[in-house]
């Protein structure tokens, strides 16, 4: 508390009412506002106090007629003290003097003399004892008050006193000068007796002639017999009525006088407050409610016990238009949205207005309210617009967006723009509710803030952070939610989710999201809020870098999934693979971008945050979502072998396109996946599986080669080289029981036979010389199984059976290097007999 206030000093040290005095001392308050007391000999004079400096007042005495001190008190000093007096004098007024209050001048003026020209001495007041009153040292008023309590040196009063007049007007004069003065006296009153002589002698004529008149009247009265006596007493009635009606007149003009001049007074005094009405409205209407609320409460502490009527008249119109203007200010403090700022103010003034109940912590409640409304509102629009959109896929699934700023425009996401706009409905509001806490907890809004309230406040700002989490998470991450809770609904029923199309929208879209999530996050953490607040927003930002991940792999596994329609079958020719087309380096390119879209939108965290390898949970995530990925181009290969598949090129046969999807898959299985291995090493993926995909790849690969080698000898189709065995071989009817013609060359078949394997082999060649063998082996084993079959049953004629012992000994010499290992076992051994008897065949030559 600051120090007291101290009076030592005041100009002038005495007064009549009303008189302007300026006060200096110490301590004399800070401002205007903090001065609340000001007494001048006991009377309050704060309404015409003017607060200069801490040093500084000037006021204006009050009606009082007595010596006292000083007292200034302020609101940060408190009732201070004073060691100087002031003294309030009466004003006295002489007969030509001009006066604005009713003189009583009973004492100072006589009748007599009236019709007498005035002398200028008696107007001026000169010193009767003809001496100078002008430079003379004089007793101070304490002084004569003490030597002369009741007296009074004004020669005009009823109380004058000759001891007072001396000792304030001639205490330093000479003995010899008062012998003087007391001469002058005398001489003054001798010459005033003589005057009156004199005026007789000067006059004596007209005296007589008075005396002569009076005479001749009063026998003419007497002759005439007049009744003069009750002429006269009627007149002197009359007179006396005329007299008594014009002093009636004169005290009624007087009584009105007084009546006025207290009027003006009241109306001087209390100025401010019968002005407090009009001041009010032309505040109001401006909107400047501070300047009311400080009128008002000074009023309030000026009047607030008056007892006068008019007073009170006037305090109960100002508190009816105070009421009009709490109801106002309540009105506009529940506005939004507002500034924090002018909001501030508004409690403040309420709270000066004594309105009753917490203001401050009721407007935390509407603010709590409007905020939550706010976002719900955001929510339904933006759910109210995908809606009509359930049956047909979201419009950014229709316009490929491949630039960026045709991305950053966000037309065809509408649940991105639902996320920026709901993070900044809360980076807009919820800054503002957590200060406005604050500062009413700390005092700022009110002097006692109710301590109950604070669990309620932290409360509400935990559920504003925890709807927004499940906002987002509703239309994000809804499987993260509680489908069977009872409050699911009021977060947001979204269709299913649109994914983006391509691999590098997805990672957009989801950096877009991210930064919207870290910037909610980012401006809770600079508020300083307790960690259970900002918790929810932490692990909303992880849900999503884990949702990311799974999506973008998604995303990846859709892209490798379309791989299938891109399929031109243009072979390009490797060396150890064989003819392979471009899309194992189209899968190479996917999932190397998926792995670096993961690893910078998912996996490197922001700052402050955890890498999502730390977690096994996301670790798990991460091998799940990269398999998928890894496996589903073995798939898109897998489907080519079908003879009805949706990528069908004339250019190439059903069988040329299973071989090159084999010699795909072998491609991917050597070369893309250590590739792409390495790359997740570098990047720090290497709990990525690829043992697992590549055991699928060689799954795959072996089925291609299996269809390729069951396509080339299906017996469903008529044009394979084993249903064309038995067409070409009874081609005219031919019977081998009925061979009547020597053999001369092999049968057509037989050439039609080596000419289609030749064919075989050529096609085979082209994409992968590798298994040129053993394709022709198994040919050539189900050419051999479907002559075994038709010629099994038949008969022969002796030419029949040579024709076809040599058209089977053709076609086993023909084709001899690809013979199987059975069929080689017959060599061997009849090599290893002719070599053991070669003596018997030199025996059995001719």
């Amino acid at each position: 508390m600051n120090p007291l206030p101290i009076v030592t000093g005041v100009s002038p040290i005495e007064g009549a009412p009303g008189t302007k005095v300026i006060i200096r001392g110490e301590n004399l308050g800070t401002g205007q506002k903090d001065l609340i007391g000001l007494t001048i000999c006991n009377h309050d004079c704060l309404l015409s106090a003017e607060w200069h400096s801490p040093n500084k007042l000037i006021a204006r005495s009050g009606p009082s007629y007595i010596t006292d001190a000083i007292i200034v008190t302020t609101k940060s000093g408190g009732r201070g003290t004073c060691t100087v007096q002031f003294k309030g004098i009466e004003e006295t007024s002489g007969p030509l003097k001009e006066s604005a209050v009713w003189v009583n001048d009973s004492g100072a003026v006589t009748m007599r003399g009236y019709l007498r020209p005035a002398k200028p001495s008696a107007l001026n007041y000169d010193d009767p004892l003809g001496l100078s009153m002008e430079g003379r040292e004089a007793l101070n008023t304490e002084e004569l008050d003490k030597i002369s309590p009741d007296g009074n040196s004004d020669i005009c009063s009823p109380e004058f006193s000759v001891v007072r007049f001396l000792m304030k007007h001639h205490y330093a004069t000479t003995f010899q000068d008062l012998k003087a003065g007391a001469a002058y006296l005398k001489r003054t009153v001798n010459s005033e007796r003589e005057g009156k002589i004199s005026f007789i002698k000067n006059n004596l004529g007209a005296i007589f002639d008075q005396l002569q008149t009076s005479v001749t009247l009063k026998s003419l009265i007497e002759v005439r017999d007049v009744p003069s006596t009750y002429n006269l007493e009627k007149q002197i009635e009359d007179v006396k009525k005329e007299s008594d009606s014009l002093f009636n007149k004169v005290l009624e003009r007087e009584k009105q006088a007084e009546e006025l001049r207290g009027t003006f007074k009241i109306a001087k005094n209390y100025k401010f407050l019968f002005d407090l009405p009009v001041t009010l409205d032309k505040n109001i209407k401006k909107g400047d409610y501070g300047s009311v609320v400080s009128d008002y409460a000074r009023a309030v502490s000026f009047y607030r016990d008056t007892k006068s009527n008019a007073l009170k008249r006037v305090l109960d119109t100002v508190e009816s238009q105070m009421i009009e203007v709490r109801n106002e200010l309540m009105f506009k403090l529940k506005q939004f949205p507002s500034n924090i700022e002018e909001q501030k103010n508004i409690i403040r003034h309420l709270v000066s207005l004594e309105y009753e109940g917490d203001v401050a912590f009721d407007f935390l409640l509407s603010f709590f309210d409007y905020i939550v409304k706010v976002m719900n509102r955001c929510m339904k629009e933006h759910l109210s617009r995908e809606q009509p959109d359930l049956n047909q896929a979201s419009n950014f699934l229709k316009t490929p967006l491949t630039e960026s700023h045709e991305f950053k425009q966000r037309n065809e996401v509408p649940r991105l723009i639902f996320l920026e706009e709901l993070t900044d409905v809360l980076s807009a509001t919820f800054p503002d509710f957590w200060r406005l806490g604050q500062s009413y907890f700390k005092g700022e809004l009110v002097s006692s803030p109710v301590a109950s309230n604070h669990p309620a406040f932290k409360r509400k700002v935990l559920d504003i952070i925890v709807i927004y989490n499940h906002l987002v998470r509703a239309a994000l991450l809804p499987r993260t939610l509680d489908s069977q809770s009872e409050h699911r609904e009021r977060f947001g029923l979204w269709p299913d989710f649109q994914k983006p199309r391509t691999l590098e929208l997805t990672s957009d879209w989801l950096v877009e999201c991210l930064k919207s999530l870290r910037s909610c996050r980012s401006f809770l953490e600079v508020l300083d809020l307790p960690k259970d607040v900002i918790q929810p927003a932490k692990k909303l930002v992880s849900d999503f870098r884990e949702f990311s991940l799974q999506l973008l792999f998604e995303s990846a596994v859709s892209e490798i999934r379309g791989l299938k329609k891109k399929e031109n079958w243009m072979v390009l020719y490797k060396d150890d693979a064989g003819g392979i087309t471009d899309l194992p380096f189209q899968f190479e390119q996917i999932v190397s971008k998926a792995f670096e879209k993961v690893v910078d939108v998912s996996i490197r965290g922001d700052e402050g945050e955890s890498s999502l390898l730390d977690e096994s949970l996301s670790t798990n995530g991460l091998r799940s979502s990269s398999r998928q990925a890894l496996f589903e181009f073995a798939f898109v290969l897998k489907s080519f072998y079908k003879r009805d598949s949706d990528n069908s090129c004339r250019r190439v046969t059903h069988e040329q396109r299973v071989l090159i999807s084999r010699n795909n898959c072998q491609y991917t299985r050597d070369t893309i996946l250590p590739l792409l291995q390495g790359k997740a090493t570098h990047l720090g993926l290497s709990s990525i599986n690829f043992d697992d995909a590549r055991d699928q790849y060689e799954a795959i690969s072996n089925m291609l080669y299996e269809c390729y080698l069951s396509s080339l000898c299906d017996p469903d189709r008529e044009d394979t080289l084993v249903n064309l065995i038995e067409p070409h071989m009874y081609a005219g009817n031919f019977n081998w029981s009925k061979c009547d013609l020597v053999p001369n060359d092999v049968s057509p078949y037989v050439n039609e036979i080596v000419l289609s394997v030749v064919q075989v082999i050529q096609d085979t060649y082209s994409l992968n010389k590798n298994v040129v063998p053993h394709v022709v082996e198994c040919i050539m084993e189900n050419v051999f199984h479907e002559m075994h079959r038709l010629m099994i049953d038949e008969k022969f004629s002796r030419l029949g059976a040579a024709q076809a012992t040599a058209d089977l000994s053709a076609m086993k010499t023909l084709f001899r290097p690809y013979l199987t290992e059975s069929a080689l076992i017959v060599d061997r051994i009849l090599r290893r007999y002719l070599n053991k008897s070669r003596v018997i065949q030199m025996c059995l030559q001719r």
